[in-house]
């Protein structure tokens, strides 16, 4: 779920892709952009409701739970990189 501030960011990017798509001469390219920026806001954002709630996340490994300490994410890549 998102708080307050970080559904406003969410919300600022749906306006911004809307707009984009409402234009009909929007190039594929601007709503490509639009969409890469709005997913961009809605993963950044839940993942800062989980740091700011102070989540752990591990990872279980049979017997073995693995602390995760930070993530990295490249959204230009599409790779998840857990510290």
């Amino acid at each position: 779920s998102y708080t307050a501030n970080t559904w406003a960011v969410v919300e600022n990017e749906v306006i911004k892709a809307q707009a984009v798509l409402e234009d009909p001469e929007a190039s594929v390219v601007e709503v490509k952009a639009a969409e890469k920026a709005l997913t961009k806001a809605q993963i950044l954002s839940l993942i800062k409701n989980l740091h700011h709630k102070g989540i752990s996340l591990k990872i279980v490994d049979k017997e073995k739970r693995i602390p995760i300490y930070g993530i990295q994410i490249n959204l230009e890549k599409s790779i998840v990189t857990l510290v």
